[in-house]
């Protein structure tokens, strides 16, 4: 098996929508910024000459959401600096597909912020089913509804899975597991990308704001160059109208 590794570059995201209304509204596509840029506008709310508060702000995310550096950096900076802020998880057990046990050790994210961070955690489901159903039929219900479970059966139940078909579905993950694997080892052995390529990938032509950005991390990492070493190669770029 052979693996092919692209060239290396940051491919910078723009945001997929931004709205202004009487408040404001950032929708990012990276999983978790949102938190950070909800805990700084909740802290300029605080900041004179800012008006006395009566409104706070809010940030939705998920469960993987919180297993990012991003949240880490936002709960801490609501507990060190009370703000009226409010982050609202939506947990549904499995983030984009790793479950919730693999992702942490305290029993949810409610968890995480308050016995980590200091702030007022709360926990709620749509109902508290466990008023009126024991703990055996709880977990029947949980394992019933897992993603997992439900996608097998209904594979099964169009014909799609049993005998040979499972067979060859297990030969098949496990040969994407090795090509996984392969290319994580693969991209940890390569070299370093170009700094500059981070800025790539995105404009033909890029605004004035990201090329001024690009050259005040340029200017930073030639000024230091021995505290950055081996990090990434300062360039040249495509940007610069040369190759890399």
């Amino acid at each position: 098996m052979t693996c092919m590794i692209e060239a290396p570059l940051g491919q910078t995201r723009p945001t997929s929508a931004e709205q202004q209304w009487d408040t404001e509204k950032n929708s990012e596509d990276m999983v978790g910024t949102q938190l950070l840029h909800a805990a700084g506008g909740a802290y300029a709310r605080t900041v004179p000459p800012n008006p006395p508060l009566r409104r706070g702000t809010a940030a939705y995310f998920g469960d993987g959401g919180s297993s990012t550096a991003d949240f880490a950096a936002a709960a801490n900076l609501a507990a060190t600096h009370p703000s009226p802020l409010l982050l609202l998880s939506r947990n549904n057990g499995w983030a984009i597909s790793t479950p919730v046990s693999s992702q942490w050790a305290c029993d949810r994210v409610a968890g995480r912020a308050g016995g980590g961070y200091g702030v007022a955690a709360d926990h709620s489901t749509s109902d508290d089913a466990s008023r009126y159903r024991d703990a055996p039929r709880l977990a029947a219900a949980a394992a019933a509804a897992d993603p997992v479970t439900r996608l097998r059966g209904a594979l099964a139940a169009a014909g799609w899975r049993g005998g040979a078909r499972d067979a060859d579905v297990d030969d098949s993950a496990r040969e994407q597991r090795a090509a996984v694997a392969a290319a994580v080892a693969a991209a940890e052995a390569a070299a370093a990308p170009s700094a500059a390529s981070l800025f790539e990938d995105v404009y033909d032509v890029p605004p004035p704001r990201l090329a001024g950005q690009r050259r005040e991390l340029l200017g930073h990492l030639r000024r230091h160059p021995t505290t950055y070493a081996g990090a990434s190669r300062v360039g040249p770029s495509r940007l610069d109208g040369t190759s890399r």
